[in-house]
């Protein structure tokens, strides 16, 4: 099996935020949420990428 790698670019911040959820309990924040799933977005554009789940058999 593969590894996924995944790009700098997208976890930056990331441990950041778990860390400040992890210590507090509490859930993430709109802004959060919302800035994880841009990056997430802009990862599975077809303009970018193409996710192996999409590929023609």
């Amino acid at each position: 099996m593969t590894e996924l790698e995944i790009p700098e670019e997208y976890l930056a911040g990331y441990a950041q935020i778990l860390a400040e959820v992890a210590a507090t309990g509490r859930r993430l924040s709109r802004e959060e949420l919302t800035s994880r799933r841009a990056l997430g977005n802009r990862r599975l554009t077809p303009a970018t990428d193409c996710a192996p789940w999409s590929a023609p058999i």
